[in-house]
């Protein structure tokens, strides 16, 4: 943050591309049936939408909804394929408890950070 708008970020792309190649994982478990799986690979993912969002910068509060969105639509892919039980269900659930709220990406808190770095 000391660097202000000129700080470097370069975890972001590699958190991004690990959601993606995370989302392509579950979706090879979910065509070979493995439905515990691409649920452990869902759960993954939103850890990485979740913690993007903690460092209070716009960009990675952007980040962490692109992941969010890519997880989204995985989720429903899996949830429309069946197989989940409950417990699954309930993991899951969990683990998206952490993007609930009124700001879940945390990008009100960004704004106000960014424009303390900007003075």
């Amino acid at each position: 943050r000391s660097q202000g708008l000129s700080l470097m970020l370069p975890h972001l792309s590699s958190l991004r591309n690990a959601a993606r190649a995370l989302r392509l994982e579950a979706e090879v478990r979910m065509a070979d049936g493995d439905v515990r799986g691409a649920v452990e690979c869902m759960r993954a993912t939103t850890g990485f939408s979740a913690h993007v969002r903690t460092d209070d910068i716009l960009i990675s509060s952007l980040v962490s909804a692109a992941i969010a969105s890519m997880n989204d639509k995985t989720i429903g892919q899996l949830m429309g394929r069946g197989g989940m039980d409950a417990a699954m269900a309930s993991e899951l659930a969990v683990a998206l408890e952490a993007l609930r709220g009124p700001d879940p990406l945390r990008i009100a808190e960004a704004i106000r950070s960014e424009a303390e770095m900007s003075g």
